[in-house]
């Protein structure tokens, strides 16, 4: 309850423990004290409102700040006590429900991700060194027997061990999320590598109805590229497009050249990203089963290659994200390309 110049005379011990407080450190203090400094006004407003009028209940989110200086979202609803005089006196301010903690809970929250991310990456692990010895044991057997480098079990085999490759990076890239990526660069013609990305997913786009509209600049100087770090962008990308079309669509690659600029696009014929969702933010993601990892290492690895990532969206009518690597200052300008279509 608030007593005259707004000072606390009945304090509920819930509330005093929520914020850090003892029942006694909180007599006779005003509560506009221990309101967050940019919402004191608001408070008093609350509590003058309330005062005049007494038939009515003024509910709120409202911020606090702790004992040890956290801030305390909750949601509080203010009355007039009955049989008092109109004034900022004797008014109830009841905390129905504390919304979140500040700093400390947050970082609670993530000492848990961490630590149940590390028992995940340690026992994923121990799972990939399985499933390793198991490629490696299939590749030394078909050897045994005789088989040929172009025998389908062998190009399964070399397969398998590529997979098994990708997702090791990827878990490096998971324990090192706030570190800085480093890149083996080296000279890439970037339509030659979309072209073999595509040709090597081609079972993929049959299996889930995808047709594939591809757009390759011919003669886009080459980039500086991380060609592994770059597959992981890609296959990030492709696959979320694919996964925003369960009933299957077209997929759209365009590369081009936009001064100072090679531009990749990735466009679905999809759901689309719903509106005010930061896709790139991480363990953001609106899939049942998804981690909200994906976007957010493509964005730090198109970032270390000095480009930059971004996309557009029109709700059911699907997405565009685009890659900007940076071009060589000294390239003369082209706008030569070819189309391949493929079901």
């Amino acid at each position: 309850m608030v007593g005259n110049n707004y000072k606390l005379v009945s304090i509920n011990e819930v509330f005093c423990k929520s914020i850090g407080y003892e029942r006694a450190d909180l007599a006779g203090v005003s509560l506009l004290d221990i309101a967050y400094p940019a919402e004191q006004e608001k408070c008093k407003r609350l509590l003058i409102q309330a005062a005049k009028d007494k038939d009515a209940a003024y509910s709120s989110d409202l911020r606090f700040v702790s004992k040890n200086g956290e801030t305390v979202h909750t949601k509080v609803t203010i009355t007039a006590a009955r049989g008092h005089c109109e004034t900022a006196s004797h008014i109830v301010a009841t905390v129905e429900d504390f919304i979140g903690s500040g700093t400390s809970s947050h970082a609670r929250r993530l000492a848990q991700v961490d630590a149940s991310t590390r028992i995940f990456m340690h026992e994923f692990r121990n799972q990939m060194h399985t499933i390793s010895l198991i490629a490696r044991s299939i590749e030394q057997e078909s050897t045994r027997r005789g088989l040929v480098k172009d025998d389908p079990l062998m190009a399964l085999s070399e397969e398998l061990m590529r997979r098994l490759k990708d997702l090791g990076t990827l878990m490096q890239d998971v324990s090192r999320l706030d570190q800085s990526v480093k890149l083996k660069l080296q000279p890439t013609d970037l339509a030659k590598f979309m072209t073999t990305m595509l040709r090597s997913e081609q079972a993929y786009h049959i299996a889930e109805r995808i047709r594939i509209d591809s757009d390759l600049a011919a003669d886009v100087p080459l980039v500086q590229l991380d060609r592994q770090r770059f597959k992981q962008v890609w296959l990030n990308l492709f696959k979320n497009a694919v996964e925003a079309m369960p009933s299957g669509g077209t997929v759209a690659v365009r590369l081009y050249r936009a001064d100072p600029h090679v531009c990749l696009d990735i466009e679905d014929t999809g759901t689309g990203v719903p509106e005010g969702l930061d896709v790139f933010e991480p363990f953001t993601t609106t899939k049942p089963q998804g981690t909200g990892l994906g976007l957010g290492i493509v964005r730090e690895i198109v970032s270390a290659h000095g480009g930059v990532v971004s996309y557009k969206s029109t709700p059911q009518a699907g997405a565009t994200f685009t890659i900007s690597l940076p071009l060589p200052a000294n390239k003369a300008k082209s706008t030569k390309g070819r189309r391949h279509s493929a079901e």
